[in-house]
């Protein structure tokens, strides 16, 4: 039996041998134990207790010969030992069968919040979560409202023009995009069949997409006394951001590539550990170079991109893979699908969601 760290453990030498230090040996000199039996009470509960306040020891604990020879059991006749042991031993396999179900529903038990959660947000972004309304405009509408939108930014001087702008549509069953003077057939892109009234779009087309960045550490007249929030993707809670707690200057905004994002902008990690974090600005604020940041265009819910985004993790995840330091770059989420619904089901899904809140 071990006598020190993980004290108290009996074992049953079938072989001849020597022991070292770390070990005690029993010996049934008197013939009163069934080996099998002894094993078994020496692995109880009642054993262990015992042993537990007999140890000494600070920070390696010993049990020695002279404790485990005070130790008290109830013995039973050796016949009846027999037939203990026998009795245990018939029930081992059962014991461990309902070990292993056991340890399979913790797991289960450990993971079926994460998975509901993964599954609701599934079935949100593919138009399964809440009834169709043949009375909502079509996706198609929102789309155009919300380039209206962009040109009226573009000709503010607001965003920039999009080079790689694009349209999505569907012709005899099969899915174009149109980019400039090139139309390519994108079926092969298309991850699963959205309702009638929805519509495929990039990113890039949902709205204008920022990466941060971070001012020159050696001018600490960007930092000192500042009170422009600045986010680390640390900040980041997969939630609504409540608080950051590092700062950046005025001067720090003017003098370099730093943007200010309003309230209500949808963030995602875009490097390292934390690639694929995700955030809602609740006030004004900027981010450093390993975020980026999307303003949707109006009337399109920040909250279902969020969902939306939520729901890809893995896809982030797994666009980043592949070099020493991961990350999914701008130009790659741009380009990602997204399933746009009508606007009215888009609040609807919203809704659904926060009822559910519970689950999430």
């Amino acid at each position: 039996m071990t006598n020190s760290m993980s004290f108290g453990r009996p074992y049953i030498l079938n072989v001849d041998g020597c022991i070292h230090d770390g070990w005690l040996v029993l010996s049934d000199n008197f013939k009163a134990f069934d080996k099998d039996f002894l094993y078994y009470l020496l692995s109880s509960k009642f054993a262990y207790y015992q042993f537990c306040e007999s140890v000494s020891g600070a920070v390696v604990k010993n049990l020695n010969s002279d404790k485990v020879a005070i130790s008290r059991f109830a013995i039973p006749p050796i016949n009846e030992q027999k037939r203990i042991a026998n009795k245990i031993e018939s029930l081992v396999p059962l014991i461990e069968k309902y070990e292993k179900f056991e340890n399979e529903l913790y797991e289960l038990n450990s993971n079926i919040k994460g998975q509901l959660k993964k599954s609701i947000l599934q079935y949100a972004i593919e138009g399964k979560l809440v009834p169709q309304d043949l009375n909502d405009e079509p996706a198609t509408v929102l789309l155009e409202r919300m380039h209206k939108e962009k040109e009226k930014l573009i000709a503010d001087k607001k965003i920039k023009k999009d080079k790689n702008e694009s349209m999505i549509y569907r012709r005899d069953n099969s899915y174009y995009e149109k980019c400039g003077s090139k139309i390519l057939c994108i079926d092969e892109e298309i991850p699963f069949y959205i309702p009638d009234n929805w519509e495929w779009a990039r990113l890039g087309n949902i709205g204008e997409w920022k990466a941060g960045a971070t001012p020159s550490k050696s001018n600490m007249e960007y930092y000192k006394n500042g009170s422009i929030p600045w986010l680390l993707t640390g900040d980041l809670n997969d939630g609504i951001i409540q608080e950051i707690p590092n700062k950046i200057t005025e001067k720090a905004l003017n003098e370099t590539s730093v943007k200010l994002n309003p309230s209500g902008s949808v963030l995602i990690a875009m490097y390292g550990a934390t690639i694929g974090k995700l955030g809602i600005l609740s006030f004004p604020a900027t981010t450093n170079q390993a975020c980026c940041a999307c303003n949707v265009f109006q009337p399109f819910y920040n909250l279902y991109l969020f969902y939306f985004l939520m729901a890809n993790k893995i896809h982030f995840v797994k666009q980043g893979e592949g070099g020493a330091q991961p990350n999914i770059s701008r130009e790659k989420i741009v380009k990602t699908l997204i399933p746009v619904p009508p606007i009215n089901e888009q609040k609807r899904i919203i809704n659904k969601i926060k009822k559910l809140k519970v689950l999430l």
